[in-house]
């Protein structure tokens, strides 16, 4: 028996996820490891579905965004900081980032090399109520 039909399966702790925050959009070790730490990613988004994708690219397409920067201090995991992109997902799901933050699990497609979020299902974890009467 060889192993050439085998691949390397990273194993992670904890599941692949997206934090949405009044900071930013946040990705998991488990998110990014599962992508293959790209450099590069695009966001697709599914207004209709309010679904997210996140899917390897690279500094060659345009529509490509910064994803995962190598850090000194050995953290893997990926932000994205834009304003105008918490704007469109708080319009689109009907939140108030001023008073929560919102967490999503994520489904990988390795023939796609996506993360798909469906943010129908993203919980709140942490909100001003908690904070002020917790």
């Amino acid at each position: 028996m060889t192993l050439e039909n085998f691949k390397t399966y990273t194993v992670t702790s904890g599941l692949p996820t997206m934090t949405v925050s009044n900071y930013g959009v946040s990705f998991s070790k488990a998110a990014v490891v599962r992508l293959g730490k790209p450099e590069y990613a695009k966001l697709l988004v599914n207004s209709d579905e309010k679904m997210f994708a996140v899917q390897t690219s690279d500094s060659m397409d345009e529509d490509a965004n910064v994803f995962y920067r190598k850090k000194s201090n050995g953290v893997i995991t990926a932000r994205w900081n834009s304003k105008e992109l918490l704007q469109m997902i708080s319009k689109m799901m009907n939140w108030n980032l001023d008073n929560a933050s919102y967490k999503v699990s994520g489904e990988y497609f390795p023939e796609e090399t996506a993360i798909i979020f469906d943010l129908k299902n993203a919980e709140v974890v942490s909100s001003e109520d908690e904070e002020e009467h917790g």
